[in-house]
C-alpha cells in the first residue's frame, strides 16, 4: 500500500475511535461517565511518570483502575479509552515526539483489551459483584491491572520495529523493569477510587500524594542512572583520547560484550556489569606516561585498570572482572580455572575481536578464526561460540 493511501487509512482509524467511543457511552447510557472518563485519559498523557531507566510512561493504568473502582460497568473504561487514548497519544506525540508515541502504542491498547478481558473472565469465574463485594471487586481489578502491566511489558518485546540485534530476551527484562512504576499508578488509581465515594474531590490530593512522591524517586533515579552511566563512558573514552588504544574501541567492545552476555543466558544486572567492565577494561594504560614504567605485561595493564576501577565501592565488581580479564580461561592440565569469572573472558573475547578487526585490519571472519584458534587455552570456546552467533544475528558477512 502506498504511503499516502496508509496515512488516510491510520488518520481515518484514529477519527473512528472516538466516534465508537462516544457510540459506547450513548449505548451503556452514561455517556457523561464515558467523556469523564475521556478527559482523564487525555490528561493521563500530559501528565507522564518515568520509570527507572528513564522512559516516560502514561498514567493511563491509574486513571483505568481509579475508573473500574467507581463504577461496576467496563463500558465506561472502554469508551473513555476510545476516546481519551487516540487523542492523548496525538498530543504526547506533538509534546516528546514520535519515539514516545512507538513506547506507549500498540502497548496501551492491547493491555486495556487484556486488562477487561480479565475482568469479564473474572466475573464470569465468580458470579456478580454484588454477590462478592467489595472484596471481589478489588481482587478482580487487582488481576486486571496485573495483566495490563504483563501485556504491555509483551506487546514492547514483540514489536516488529525491534531491530534484530536486540535480544528480545533482554528487552523482555527491560519491560518488567517498569513494575515499580505501574505499582506507583495502581496504588494512586486505587486509593482515588476507594476513597472518592466517602471523601469526594479531597481524594485527589490525597491520592496525589503517593503518586507525586514516586513520581519524584523515580525522575531523580532515572537522572542517577543516566548520570553514573555517563560518568563510566567518559571515564572509558580516557584511554583513546590519550591515543593508547583506537577510537571507538571503548564503545564498541562494551556493545559486543553486552550481546555475547545476552547470547550466553546472562541476566540483566551481569549484562550490565559485563558492559561497565568492557567500557573501563583499558583504563590502566594512563599510567604509561609515567616515565619509571619501562616494562609491563598485559596482565599488569588489568591490574592498574581494576586498582584504578576499584577505587569505587559501587564497581568493585567491575574492577573483579577487569582485573581477571586477560587470564587465560585454562592452564595446561586444566579444565577451566573455576575461579575465573566468565564475565572477564566475555570481555577478553570482545575486545580481542574488535582489536583485530580495527587495528590489524582483518575481517571479521579472519578474527573470529583466530579466537578459535586460541580456544584451546586462552579464549574460552562458549564464549566464541556465542560471539559467533551473535555475529549471525547481526548478519555479519561471512561468519
Amino acid at each position: 500500500m502506498p504511503e499516502r493511501y496508509r496515512t488516510v487509512v491510520g488518520a481515518f482509524g484514529w477519527a473512528m475511535a472516538p466516534a465508537a467511543g462516544c457510540v459506547i457511552g450513548v449505548l451503556g447510557g452514561s455517556l457523561g461517565e464515558t467523556l469523564i472518563a475521556a478527559g482523564a485519559f487525555v490528561g493521563a498523557h500530559l501528565i507522564t511518570l518515568p520509570n527507572s531507566a528513564g522512559r516516560r510512561l502514561s498514567l493511563s493504568a491509574m486513571v483505568a483502575v481509579a475508573a473500574w473502582l467507581l463504577t461496576d460497568s467496563s463500558l465506561v473504561v472502554i469508551g473513555g479509552a476510545a476516546i481519551g487514548l487516540p487523542i492523548g497519544l496525538v498530543l504526547i506525540r506533538l509534546r516528546l515526539g514520535p519515539k514516545a508515541v512507538t513506547n506507549l502504542f500498540p502497548a496501551e491498547s492491547v493491555a486495556l483489551a487484556a486488562a477487561v478481558g480479565v475482568l469479564w473472565a473474572g466475573r464470569l469465574a465468580i458470579g456478580s459483584i454484588d454477590e462478592k463485594g467489595e472484596v471481589g471487586h478489588l481482587i478482580l481489578v487487582t488481576l486486571a491491572a496485573g495483566a495490563w502491566y504483563l501485556v504491555a511489558a509483551f506487546v514492547r518485546v514483540v514489536l516488529p520495529i525491534r531491530p534484530r540485534r536486540v535480544f528480545r530476551r533482554m528487552v523482555w527484562w527491560e519491560a518488567l523493569a517498569d513494575g515499580p512504576a505501574y505499582l506507583a499508578l495502581v496504588s494512586a488509581g486505587a486509593l482515588f477510587g476507594l476513597t472518592y465515594p466517602v471523601l469526594g474531590w479531597w481524594s485527589v490530593p490525597l491520592a496525589g500524594l503517593p503518586y507525586a512522591f514516586s513520581h519524584l524517586a523515580l525522575d531523580r533515579l532515572a537522572q542517577t542512572r543516566r548520570t553514573y552511566r555517563q560518568t563510566i563512558m567518559a571515564l572509558g573514552r580516557i584511554p583513546e583520547a590519550g591515543g593508547y588504544v583506537e577510537e571507538g574501541h571503548a564503545r564498541r567492545t562494551a556493545e559486543l560484550a553486552r550481546s555475547i552476555g545476552a547470547e550466553m543466558g546472562f541476566g540483566p544486572f551481569r549484562v550490565q556489569r559485563v558492559g561497565y567492565a568492557a567500557l573501563l577494561h583499558d583504563v590502566g594504560r594512563v599510567v604509561l606516561n609515567d616515565p619509571s614504567i619501562a616494562e609491563y605485561t598485559q596482565r599488569d595493564l588489568a591490574q592498574w585498570s581494576a586498582a584504578i576501577i576499584s577505587e569505587s565501592a559501587s564497581l568493585e565488581s567491575v574492577a573483579t572482572i577487569v582485573a581477571r580479564h586477560k587470564d587465560p580461561y585454562r592452564r595446561p592440565g586444566e579444565e577451566r580455572d573455576p575461579e575465573l569469572p566468565r564475565e572477564a573472558q566475555v570481555v577478553q573475547v570482545a575486545a580481542t575481536f574488535d582489536r583485530s578487526v580495527v587495528r590489524n585490519e582483518v575481517g571479521p571472519p579472519e578474527a573470529l578464526e583466530l579466537l578459535h584458534r586460541g580456544a584451546a587455552y586462552d579464549y574460552d570456546p562458549e564464549v566464541v561460540a556465542a560471539l559467533r552467533r551473535v555475529l549471525q544475528r547481526r548478519a555479519v558477512e561471512g561468519v
